[in-house]
């Protein structure tokens, strides 16, 4: 039995070692296919981002060849290559996106910065949606203490400011005594009496004199009515009203530097305040050390010289320039040129804007 088992065990070994080694090993002389990883990478990029559900970018389009959007025009250009493309492209700034797939391919060129504010300002918007949406309801007695009141109606004032609807309900509480339905009235008219610059009565008011209830229904505008001055305005001359903020960076490209110029002259048009802020850092992440990717406060002072001379004759800095050096970023504040004469209002003829021309663009782009 026991020379079986050993016989055994010898003809188990010999099987083992004759097996042949597997063919599929690595070879250490195999050479590294660059185009075959960059491939499987692309294909990996688009499974990933297919499944996601995102739309493909850069390198992630699975396309050799396709079709570009014109950014002037909107027109599509004949095939070209995708490579090609993405070589022309600051990776910093813009992306390119692929927006249609069939019959072919189709892509477009994305401004990174005007994308990410479009969607604050929409987010924006939707909050001030989503605050209009709000129904409250805020019970009062018919003889609350005055400061109690005052607290209360405070309080409405602010959901009304944000666009809400309230709905104030005065109820007559055990032990007090009650009152006809022309006293309610007038009671509930003096207690809303400040909350009217901020809204209006949707609804019909609702009144049960048998139970002392008065239900008064308010939307809010979302704004405060401006108080009626009743002093002489013969002589005085309109406040520009608040403008808005205009961001340009280092690197930010002749193109969008002539789009932001315009959109400025549009609201100074308007005898709107801009606030024009100049950051010395890039748009996108930096790859150089800090020396190099900023400038300094007098470069930045030189730039906006140079925006101020283009727009010379239609604006004017009406406050002191803001470096921040913290944020690097320098504040300048501009205005309408010159206004509306004393007493009345006129139509504003200033000179004629003079056409933009490349040379007088500051270039703002690192060397």
């Amino acid at each position: 039995m026991h020379r079986f088992r050993l016989a055994l065990r010898q003809t188990q070994t010999r099987s083992f070692a004759s097996q042949p080694a597997p063919t599929n090993a690595p070879s250490s002389k195999q050479k590294f296919d660059l185009k075959a990883f960059l491939a499987a990478k692309q294909k990996s990029q688009a499974e990933k981002a297919a499944k996601r559900k995102a739309p493909l970018r850069d390198a992630a389009i699975p396309h050799r060849f396709v079709r570009l959007v014109e950014s002037d025009t909107g027109k599509l250009t004949t095939l070209q290559p995708l490579a090609s493309i993405l070589a022309t492209i600051n990776s910093r700034s813009h992306y390119l996106e692929l927006v249609a797939d069939k019959p072919e391919p189709v892509v477009k060129i994305f401004d990174r910065y005007l994308e990410v504010t479009r969607a604050a300002e929409a987010a924006h918007k939707a909050r001030q949606v989503a605050r209009k949406n709000v129904h409250k309801e805020v019970q009062l007695s018919w003889e609350s203490a005055p400061a109690d009141l005052a607290h209360k109606v405070n309080k409405v004032r602010e959901d009304l400011l944000r666009g809400a609807r309230v709905d104030l309900v005065f109820a007559r509480k055990s032990g007090q005594s009650k009152l006809d339905p022309a006293a309610m009235e007038q009671r509930a008219s003096e207690a809303i009496e400040g909350l009217l610059d901020v809204s209006k009565e949707w609804k019909e008011r609702e009144v049960r004199p048998a139970r002392g209830l008065l239900a008064v229904f308010l939307e809010g505008t979302g704004t405060a009515e401006p108080a009626v001055d009743t002093s002489d305005t013969t002589n005085s001359q309109p406040e520009p009203s608040s403008g808005k903020k205009f961001a340009l960076f280092s690197d930010t490209t002749l193109t969008d530097q002539e789009h932001l110029i315009r959109r400025m002259r549009k609201e100074l048009a308007k005898g709107s305040r801009v606030e024009l802020v100049l950051s010395a850092k890039k748009t996108g992440p930096s790859t150089i050390g800090l020396e190099d990717d900023t400038l300094s406060v007098n470069e930045l002072q030189v730039r906006a010289g140079k925006l101020i001379k283009i727009l010379k004759g239609e604006a004017k800095e009406w406050r002191k320039r803001e470096y921040k050096p913290m944020s690097a970023k320098l504040f300048v504040f501009l205005e309408k040129e010159g206004g509306p004469a004393k007493g009345k209002v006129v139509v504003h003829k200033g000179p004629k804007p003079k056409k933009i021309k490349p040379s007088d663009i500051p270039d703002l782009t690192l060397d």
